[in-house]
């Protein structure tokens, strides 16, 4: 009900509230606004169409050196789930990150709609105008799990701006590419192309949709990201 919400609402602010007070206490002085700065802007670049982060919507005028050390410190402390784009899916991908093009996550997705304010009730009984944001917290999901409790490092691919895939992981010495679909309307463009140009062995579509698997792709739903490795082999 409305009051269960509610109390899971307050611990998360509660939680939001003790990571501000540990800024002022470990984050070096001439950092501190900065690290702010990017962890209020994390919710406001992910709700765009292009979740690409972008310095200049955190501060007009900004440069990748103003808050370079800022997102560092939140991405060590674990705060913050930072997503390289790749020009290639080609093992390793660590070798083919392109830092110039970043999404950034939080670390989790029950904090992140805390810290949109977002009313509970919106995000669990669904509403219209909640749609678009409403895909920016799956992907928060899929991220979490996919550094949590897989243990991997995602990153995403983007061809030419005409094509972009959510997630592309390394797991099992297979690259992955993984779109993530909020709602009933699963068609994947992206992933299309993905698999046109790269012909992966298995390509992951994370959806509200149950399991299926047909001529390499799987269909996964949400809940069960956590079992993509033993889905895939």
């Amino acid at each position: 009900g409305k009051q269960d919400w509610d109390s899971v609402r307050a611990i998360q602010n509660a939680i939001l509230d003790s990571y501000d007070r540990d800024f002022s206490k470990h984050v070096p002085a001439e950092q501190l606004s900065k690290v702010r700065d990017v962890w209020a802007a994390i919710p406001s670049q992910l709700g765009k169409a292009k979740k690409r982060f972008k310095y200049t919507e955190v501060s007009p005028g900004s440069r990748a050196r103003t808050y370079e050390s800022a997102i560092g410190w939140l991405t060590q402390a674990g705060l913050a789930c930072r997503v390289d784009q790749i020009s290639a899916p080609r093992l390793p991908l660590a070798s083919y990150a392109d830092e110039r093009g970043f999404k950034l996550y939080q670390l989790d997705v029950g904090l992140l709609g805390a810290q949109s304010k977002l009313d509970p009730g919106v995000v669990v009984q669904g509403d219209t105008l909640f749609t678009e944001f409403k895909g920016s917290l799956a992907e928060q999901f899929v991220a979490s799990h996919l550094v949590g409790a897989l243990g991997s490092r995602p990153y995403y691919w983007v061809s030419q701006g005409t094509a972009e895939v959510d997630f592309v992981v390394q797991l099992k010495n297979q690259v992955v590419p993984i779109e993530v679909k909020s709602g009933g309307n699963v068609k994947a463009k992206s992933l299309a192309v993905y698999r046109s140009r790269y012909a992966p062995k298995s390509a992951v579509r994370l959806s509200p949709l149950p399991y299926r698997a047909q001529d390499g792709l799987v269909n996964l739903p949400l809940y069960a990201v956590q079992h993509l490795p033993s889905v895939l082999s």
